[in-house]
């Protein structure tokens, strides 16, 4: 069994990559007076801040997305032919 001595040399002689990232992703919905979503719209148009200081924005793009979906009914129960019938269920009661 290799010594804890030994496992740390190797550990020390193994190459390695210490990376640190500060990233802060944003997400807004911009829309007009009637309710549209205004989509025009560039880095500069946003102020962001931290603690009341000025971030520089490094990344900005717009996402398109479906919008809001209308409500559906219901999906209709699924016939399974193969299915075993289940007995009624009982509402539990304290005994």
């Amino acid at each position: 069994m290799p010594s804890r001595r030994a496992a740390l040399r190797r550990r020390r002689r193994s190459p390695y990559l210490r990376v640190s990232v500060n990233l802060v992703q944003v997400d807004a919905v911009v829309t007009d007076a009637h309710g549209k979503q205004v989509t025009n719209l560039t880095a500069d148009d946003f102020d962001i801040r931290e603690d009341g200081r000025p971030q520089k924005i490094t990344a900005f793009s717009y996402v398109k997305t479906a919008g809001p979906q209308p409500a559906s009914r219901p999906a209709a129960p699924v016939k399974n032919p193969t299915a075993i019938p289940l007995p009624p269920s009982r509402p539990l009661t304290p005994q």
